[in-house]
């Protein structure tokens, strides 16, 4: 039991500095600029960090749910996954497909706009 608790806490750290990342992103790309283009960077790189992670997070859960329970090495994250976005949301979207889940907002990100961004 002990252990369960260990992968939950590190889950719901992990999430919590997500959340922190994507808002500090949101926060910066409303102070940016035409004569502040640093801002731009410093907004861009808390995004991609943040959407990163949570196609991280949503990916483990994944993993854990089609694996009984354990989640992937290391190894497999960095070699299996790295720092591949485009990678992740297809992983997240054909398993949202496979199980028939239903948002209530855009079903994918599929469309060219986004895949750009």
């Amino acid at each position: 039991m002990g252990k369960d608790n260990d992968y939950f806490d590190a889950l719901c750290k992990e999430a919590q500095f997500t959340v922190e990342m994507l808002c500090s992103g949101y926060t910066e790309i409303r102070k940016a600029n035409y004569a502040k283009r640093g801002i731009y960077f410093q907004a861009f790189t808390s995004l991609s960090t943040g959407f990163e992670r949570i196609g991280k997070l949503c990916y483990l859960l994944i993993y854990a749910i089609e694996h009984g329970g354990s989640f992937p090495t290391d190894k497999h994250m960095k070699n299996e996954i790295g720092h591949d976005i485009i990678k992740l949301y297809k992983k997240i979207r054909d398993f949202k497909i496979k199980n028939n889940i239903e948002y209530d907002f855009l079903q994918d990100l599929d469309k060219p706009i986004y895949q750009s961004i």
